[in-house]
């Protein structure tokens, strides 16, 4: 009898997109419940419909932390001026694509925080691991693989991407918001001119506390940023390759499969054009 561990799998991969990208939780859930609907017979057969039932319920109980806030806050009305922009939030909540709007404005006072964190040093690691012979190898093609899809980011700066800089006032937001106390962080102490500002609440950033927990313990910003994609694109690669083997049964085409999705232009794109930090997260657990 095999092991009904898909609602596992499912749990972590919906956490993973709640705690990464909002917008793509949405249509994840869209397209979820499109194919439900489509193969409903095998939704409603009992041991699947549990299936999803415990997975929704352990997903909701992960993320209450993240959730409760997020939509108490979207019930209340807004009316905030975005300054430069002259745009205005709808009085009926806010909508997180008209949110993000105002936050240049926070970002251009300090975004000097991208160019001028250039220090660094080199860090070395080594690791060492006694395990199945797959594991091993799976582990060191991700690390490989990792290094490779970084190499944009192996100089002593970073590239100009259209939403960097947001992505590293988040990433020094939750330093600070830790500094002050806050766990979870809900008002980011650095934005708006020191004013702070609620980016927690509305953007789900439990996959990016790894490169805040750099940050707070001392790493420069730029060389937290940079571990974290190295690691982030290493762990693409790790569920990428064991999901390609979980369904196909060989390892060869999970290796290629965990290749090509870590390496792919759109994925690329999202990370080192567009610098949508939150949309590739949210690619590593799809």
């Amino acid at each position: 009898e095999r092991k009904r561990s898909g609602w596992l799998f499912l749990t972590i991969g919906m956490t993973g997109i709640i705690q990464s990208h909002m917008l793509t939780c949405e249509v994840t859930v869209i397209l979820l419940g499109i194919t439900c609907i489509i193969a409903w017979k095998r939704t409603f057969q009992k041991e699947n419909f549990l299936d999803f039932l415990k997975a929704a319920g352990t997903t909701a109980l992960l993320n209450c932390f993240f959730l409760i806030p997020f939509l108490d806050y979207m019930r209340d009305d807004w009316n905030v001026n975005s300054g430069d922009f002259g745009m205005e939030i709808q009085t009926t909540g806010a909508f997180l694509n008209q949110l993000l709007g105002m936050f240049p404005n926070g970002v251009e006072e300090n975004y000097s925080i991208v160019e001028g964190m250039t220090e660094g040093r080199e860090i070395s690691f080594a690791i060492g691991i006694r395990t199945g012979e797959t594991v091993k190898r799976a582990f060191l093609w991700g690390m490989g693989i990792g290094l490779v899809a970084t190499i944009p980011l192996m100089m002593p700066y970073l590239y100009r991407a259209v939403d960097l800089p947001f992505h590293l006032m988040r990433i020094e937001g939750i330093a600070e918001g830790m500094k002050d106390g806050q766990i979870p962080v809900r008002i980011q102490p650095n934005w708006m001119n020191g004013y702070g500002y609620p980016v927690s609440v509305f953007y789900g950033e439990g996959t990016l506390w790894f490169g805040g927990l750099l940050r707070l313990i001392g790493f420069p910003l730029q060389l937290s940023f940079k571990l974290y994609v190295l690691l982030l694109n290493a762990v693409t690669f790790w569920i990428a390759e064991f999901c390609t083997r979980k369904i196909l049964k060989e390892d060869k085409l999970a290796v290629f499969a965990g290749i090509v999705y870590t390496l792919g232009p759109y994925r690329l794109s999202n990370l080192y054009i567009r610098g949508a930090v939150g949309e590739c997260i949210a690619q590593t657990f799809l």
